[in-house]
Parts: C-alpha cells; structure tokens; sequence
C-alpha cells in the first residue's frame, strides 16, 4: 500500500494532469500529504490536549491477562501466569492508574515456587518489573516517547476517509504508527522497539551500593485500541504489550555485607493484555 502511494505522488508531480483522472471515489479513499515538523508538532499537541481534557474518568472493569517465561542458561520455565479482573479508573492528568481487583471465578494468580521462593520480600523479584511497571508505563499514553521528543523522529501522514494515519519511525528508538480521527482522538496505536537498549536501575546511599540492578530491553511491541464512550470521552478498549528482557541482573547484600539475591544474566519474555470487558 505504500508503494501506492509513492507511485501516485510521483504521478502527480510530474504531470498535474494525470491527477484529475482519478476518479473522485478514489480520491476519498485516498489522500497523501506531506507534513513539516511545526505540522507534526501541532497534531500531537492537539492530541495530547485531547487526552488529557477528553479522557473517561469512570470506572471500568479490565482483564488482565500477564504471562512470562524464564531462561536459565538453556533451560525455559513459567515464570508466572496471571489473570486477574480489576475495577480500574484512569487519571491522564495526575499520571496515576487507580486498580481494584473484582472477585471472579475466573481469577488466578499462579507463580512458580521454584523461583519465587528464593527472594526474601516480593519487591526483590522482577515481578513489578514484568507485570504492573509494563502496564504503568503503556497505559499512560501521553508520555510516549513519540509523542514527547517529536524532534527526534521522521513522521508522515496519510488521509483514508475520516480518519488519519501518522507513521513514525526514529533509528535506534520506535517505529509504528496512530491513527486519530477528525476531532484528534485517537483510535488506534502500535510501535516496536528499533533496537535493543540497556536500563540500570541500581542504587546507592552515602557512596555505597544498595543494590545493582541492570538489564537489557531487547524487544518491546504494543498495540493500543482506543473507544468513545457515550459521552463521547476516550477509554482504552484493549492494549496488548509483548516485551523481551535479556542479561537481567540484580545483586543485593544485606546490612552485614551477605549476598540477599544474586541474579545473573536472566531472559524474560512477557505478555501482558488489558482488555475493557
């Protein structure tokens, strides 16, 4: 499809004619324009306004479903496997996601003993890291790197109909695209990851490590869908992550200089789903 479109704008800068030859039913389905940066800017500017000023403020309930996968040298075992209804009410504004788990039947929460059993406390394992940090971060849709550092990124759009497609793509960050229709609320998104990228999250006090935590994003993909409720406000209708983690390691010693938790050079891969039911 976009070879298309390349074809067609190249006819139409060489011979203006050859425009207006295509019929006007062609012409709805498809319009190409091209955009400069300051065209961007406004765009995202408007909808991130949107998101901010339009975003539902009700309750609703969402499934979650998170699995993950470990692997130890060769060998690949659950991590864990979630599923888990929640009373959720989002807050753009103040960046904050408020969650309730509803009682349902089918409800489970399954982590492997072998594993889990080995951390001291839960905030050692890499649990949140693989379970709500991946939803924190994607359901806050306004601070998405494309959407913040706009300089940094290549955009063009496209015109089907009502709605408008914007493809992006930065090296070593992004690529993928959203759509948002004439009113700037947004009705879809997906991106990948161009190429892997380290995170230290390791701390210290008064000089001293209080622990060493490092590790590799190797792969991250999402896809959001986004609805109009009948206030015509936004609401995420299902996000769907997929994320990689290579070289996960983490060392902690307790007060008396003994080792707590010594992972070393571990690979996750996790899915997470957040359906509106």
């Amino acid at each position: 499809m976009k070879r298309l479109w390349l074809i067609l704008l190249t006819i139409f800068f060489i011979n203006g004619n050859l425009y207006a030859q295509i019929e006007d039913t062609e012409l709805d389905e498809l319009v190409i324009e091209r955009m400069s940066k300051q065209n961007i800017a406004d765009v995202i500017r408007e909808i991130r306004k949107k998101l901010y000023n339009n975003y539902a403020t009700e309750h609703y309930h969402y499934l979650v479903e998170n699995q993950s996968m470990i692997q130890i040298d060769d060998c690949t075992d659950s991590l864990f496997n979630i599923r888990l209804l929640y009373n959720v009410q989002l807050d753009l504004k103040q960046k904050k996601i408020n969650k309730s788990i509803v009682k349902s039947e089918g409800n489970k929460e399954n982590l492997n003993p072998n594993y889990f059993s080995l951390y001291p406390g839960a905030n050692d394992s890499p649990l949140y890291w693989l379970s709500e940090f991946v939803l924190r971060k994607y359901v806050n849709v306004v601070e998405l790197d494309f959407f913040i550092n706009v300089q940094d990124y290549h955009y063009d759009r496209s015109r089907s109909g009502k709605n408008i497609r914007v493809d992006f793509s930065a090296p070593g960050l992004y690529y993928g695209y959203f759509i948002h229709d004439s009113e700037y609320n947004l009705t879809e998104i997906e991106f990948e990851l161009d190429e892997p990228y380290p995170i230290n999250h390791s701390q210290s006090k008064n000089g001293k490590f209080m622990f060493q935590k490092n590790w590799i994003y190797q792969a991250e993909l999402l896809r959001i869908k986004f609805g109009l409720n009948a206030k015509k406000r936004l609401y995420i209708q299902s996000l769907e992550a997929k994320e990689k983690i290579i070289n996960y390691n983490f060392l902690r010693h307790n007060n008396k200089g003994e080792v707590m938790v010594d992972d070393q050079n571990l690979n996750f891969d996790t899915t997470l789903k957040f359906t509106k039911q």
